[in-house]
């Protein structure tokens, strides 16, 4: 889990350094903003990607340490799909053996059958991210758990900060389909949506805490 958390950190390093690369064009180079807001786009495309990828790492780990003992199951867990082949390196698994071989193949097989089966599914919309989260953690309410991890978040009571962290990662990621799937031009006028720094540095921020309390908060 730890090694998913780091990869996510330099994954939002690399964002910032796009950030860094924005400021320089249009503070030292004064490169208008209209030339350079493409790169602020990209930043809010890459920021979701690296949660995204997070999630689906953090899942993928947590399925392996369930699957050979090392994390309790969860009730999501025992409905997940394997094959019949995986079954089979499974119950010739002994891991007081000394046969690596079979070790290293049901790993093999395990990854690739959790692969195959999360590729096509995205963890960016809060409901997506509880869901895939259901596989390795047994919180019903795993929003409040998460939500007073993160400083950022406007309420005063757990219960607001749960739902102001829901309606914002909502909003994120529509941000981000606009982008993505619309060149981010308004649909009525053509024009490109307006979109600054300071949006873009509040994007970063929150995804960052969410990331880092999703890990705080499984166990």
């Amino acid at each position: 889990m730890k090694r998913a958390l780091i990869e996510f950190d330099q994954n939002i390093e690399e964002v910032r350094r796009i950030h860094a690369i924005y400021t320089h064009l249009t503070q030292e180079l004064h490169l208008s903003s209209n030339e350079a807001d493409d790169l602020l786009r990209a930043i809010i495309i890459n920021t979701i990607s690296a949660l995204d990828r997070y999630i689906h790492e953090i899942v993928r780990i947590g399925l392996l340490e369930i699957f050979f003992e090392k994390r309790s199951p969860t009730s999501r867990f025992q409905k997940f799909p394997i094959t019949a082949k995986t079954i089979k390196l499974a119950l010739a698994y002994n891991d007081d053996d000394d046969d690596n071989n079979t070790a290293s193949a049901l790993l093999a097989s395990l990854e690739e059958e959790i692969t195959s089966y999360f590729k096509s599914k995205s963890f960016q919309h809060p409901k997506n991210i509880k869901d895939a989260l259901d596989y390795i953690w047994d919180e019903e309410h795993k929003w409040q758990k998460i939500a007073p991890q993160m400083p950022s978040l406007q309420g005063s009571t757990i219960n607001e900060k749960q739902k102001y962290l829901d309606q914002r990662l909502i909003l994120i990621v529509d941000r981000r389909n606009q982008i993505a799937h619309e060149a981010d031009r308004d649909i009525e006028t053509g024009h490109k949506r307006d979109i600054s720094i300071s949006e873009v540095e509040s994007i970063i921020i929150f995804i960052q805490e969410l990331a880092h309390a999703i890990a705080a908060g499984i166990p």
